[in-house]
C-alpha cells in the first residue's frame, strides 16, 4: 500500500506510525492470502445482505440511507 506507506512517520502526530504500516500490511497480506471464491464467495456475499436486512430490522437502522455508496455492492451481494 504505497499511499499508507509514503505517509509514515513516527515524529508526525498527523501520520501514520511504522506500527500501523506494519498492522496493515499484515492484514493485507492476510486478504490476499484468503480469497473467497466460487459458491463460497456467493454464500458469504448473500450473508452479508441477510446481516444488513436483518440488522436494519431488529434495530430500525436504514443501511441504505447511512451508505448509499454500496447501493450496488449489496444489490449484487443479495443478488448472488
Amino acid at each position: 500500500c504505497n499511499y499508507l506507506k509514503e505517509r509514515v512517520d513516527d515524529t508526525d502526530i498527523k501520520m501514520f506510525s511504522s506500527v500501523e504500516h506494519k498492522k496493515l500490511t499484515r492484514v493485507l497480506d492476510w486478504v490476499k492470502q484468503n480469497r473467497y471464491e466460487g459458491e463460497e464467495l456467493a454464500l458469504n456475499r448473500r450473508d452479508f445482505a441477510k446481516f444488513v436486512d436483518e440488522h436494519d430490522r431488529r434495530r430500525g437502522t436504514d443501511f441504505h440511507a447511512a451508505f448509499p455508496e454500496l447501493k450496488k455492492f449489496y444489490e449484487m451481494c443479495k443478488n448472488s
